[in-house]
């Protein structure tokens, strides 16, 4: 069958100022070890804009990372390649601003690759 990947992510974010505010929530992956000599350490995978937090309100995050947060263009091969190996996720405002982070394994039966989308 088709292999896939999906891992959602969930956090409770909570507006501690005096006015109503927006935020963007940014979910960086970095890659297995496994790939640093070849691949970016961190990449921006997702985001989510959180809309008007009242002051004091608390609203539960869900953002749902696919396949392509976990996979690299591969030239020699022509496709798309997930390696196995622990993955880092940070989430945060900014590429500066990770507060939050997890991590997951992904082993060799996680492990695929694919062409087209």
């Amino acid at each position: 069958g088709k292999k896939d990947f999906n891992l959602t992510v969930s956090l409770t974010l909570s507006n501690t100022g005096s006015v109503v505010g927006s935020e963007d929530v940014q979910v960086y992956v970095s890659m297995s070890t496994t790939s640093l000599l070849t691949h970016v350490p961190l990449s921006l995978r997702a985001f989510k804009k959180v809309h008007d937090l009242k002051p004091g309100e608390k609203r539960k995050i869900e953002i749902v990372l696919d396949k392509y947060a976990v996979s690299y263009w591969e030239e020699r091969i022509k496709a798309w390649v997930i390696d196995q190996g622990e993955y880092g996720v940070h989430v945060g405002t900014s590429s500066v601003n990770l507060p939050l982070s997890t991590k997951f394994t992904l082993g060799r039966e996680d492990v695929f690759e694919w062409n087209g989308l």
